[in-house]
């Protein structure tokens, strides 16, 4: 089957710097942080932090990053990986061994387009189709998409995605999750958990719950191999007890993430109301 088509490759920086905008800006939307977080616990993890553990080199930080993602995710820690957000999990992926295979349908999160450039492929537009995807997978491609969709806020159900991947098994899909905890009901839009052979599913607390300062993420698969795919020779100390901390809080912080979901769906509604008659 022969390659998807290319898409044009011009690639602007990376969005969120408030020293590139000047004090004078007062909202930026190209962050997409929650603005309720970090959830109290994560603030008092982070102060807690004590002297000794700051001594100390991480060993431990990894065990404990992926037990409180295995717990928040309901999977097994050795179904894992560990990174410093899902951008160093993209950028893994680049220098692994399926990275030259990595197509990316646009639009795209600039850092998938600054980690594989010329890899883009469909056409410019508000979003990308599910037949765009499902072409690269067909191709044999593994296909690095956001879902909820970086920067259009579009959903795939979980449901499409997993029917997409495995009708074609020939490709991997790669499914960034880091908005997911944005939507009403996460579990209707997630793959975590999906009994797929070609799946890796990226998660970050750095969006919903606010941490985006913490430079912590995970990858899941429940194939071994694609998680070698995400998972380079990086040190000893991959991340760090200072991030891990909040970051383990944050997952565990169950009711303040249910309130939050709440009342986002509620600013949601006023802000359709607002934007509605412009």
């Amino acid at each position: 089957m022969p390659a998807p088509p290319t898409a044009p490759t011009r690639v602007g920086p990376q969005g969120g710097d408030p020293r590139a905008r000047g004090a004078s800006v007062r909202v930026d939307l190209s962050t997409c942080v929650c603005r309720y977080g970090p959830p109290p616990p994560a603030l008092a993890a982070a102060r807690g932090v004590s002297a000794e553990a700051l001594r100390a080199h991480p060993y431990g930080a990894v065990d404990q990053l992926l037990e409180a993602y295995g717990r928040y995710l309901g999977v097994p820690a050795g179904d894992l990986v560990a990174g410093r957000g899902v951008s160093e999990l993209v950028w893994q992926l680049a220098a692994g061994p399926l990275g030259e295979r990595v197509v990316v349908p646009v639009p795209a999160y600039t850092e998938f387009r600054q980690a594989f450039p010329g890899a883009a492929v469909g056409a410019p537009g508000v979003h990308h189709p599910l037949g765009v995807i499902a072409e690269a997978l067909g191709s044999g491609a593994v296909v690095l998409v956001a879902n909820p969709h970086n920067p259009s806020g579009r959903a795939f159900g979980a449901q499409e995605l997993a029917a997409v991947a495995a009708a074609h098994p020939q490709g991997v899909l790669v499914v960034d999750e880091s908005y997911v905890e944005f939507c009403a009901d996460p579990a209707t839009f997630s793959l975590v958990g999906a009994h797929l052979a070609n799946l890796v599913v990226l998660r970050s607390p750095s969006k919903f719950f606010g941490l985006a300062g913490c430079r912590v993420g995970v990858a899941w698969s429940p194939v071994p191999a694609l998680r070698r795919g995400v998972d380079r020779p990086r040190g000893s100390w991959p991340v760090s007890a200072l991030e891990v901390a909040p970051a383990a809080a944050a997952l565990a912080d169950t009711a303040w993430a249910s309130a939050t979901r709440a009342q986002l769906v509620e600013d949601g509604a006023w802000l359709d109301r607002q934007v509605g008659p412009l």
